[in-house]
């Protein structure tokens, strides 16, 4: 009989243990939703910008901050994706391509990390360039690289042997 009592009473506090710490998961999880819904889940909120001047004070800081520019050759999106240092890492995404962008640089992107105050309304011109592409990497810049390679091997054969 004692043997009996004891396996209850055993029971009984296992029992509560896992009901004081049912409630203490679910605690946590609706205080984690709760943080989360309200936008205090740690998450950085991006600036989304309709000109210059907006991604211009937003790069003074690095904060994070999106333009989608219309240009007339194309529709380019500018990133900013925090800081490294001094600089600004910059994902430049073409997004659109028209007129003389070639129709394959549609849908890049190269990140470039640019010295915050290089970072004017001339740098969202869409005069990709002029932009330090030693500064960038990704898929965009190698058809940049590729591109400029064809120019300059065009060009070398419309000189001829010298």
């Amino acid at each position: 009989m004692f043997l009996l009592v004891c396996r209850i009473e055993i029971h009984i506090n296992i029992l509560i243990c896992l009901d004081d710490m049912e409630k203490k998961v679910t605690f946590i999880i609706l205080a984690a939703l709760v943080l989360v819904v309200s936008g205090c889940g740690g998450g950085s909120k991006v600036k989304s910008c309709s000109d210059d001047a907006c991604f211009v004070e937003a790069a003074k800081t690095c904060s994070a901050a999106s333009y989608p520019k219309v240009l007339t050759d194309g529709t380019v999106n500018y990133a900013i994706q925090g800081a490294q240092g001094d600089n600004c890492n910059v994902a430049i995404t073409i997004e659109k391509a028209t007129g003389s962008t070639p129709k394959d640089f549609e849908g890049k992107s190269m990140t470039c990390s640019i010295p915050k105050n290089a970072i004017s309304t001339g740098f969202v011109s869409g005069n990709l360039a002029s932009l330090d592409l030693d500064a960038c990497s990704g898929p965009l810049k190698d058809g940049i690289n590729a591109l400029l390679q064809q120019i300059l091997q065009d060009f070398g054969q419309a000189l001829g042997p010298s």
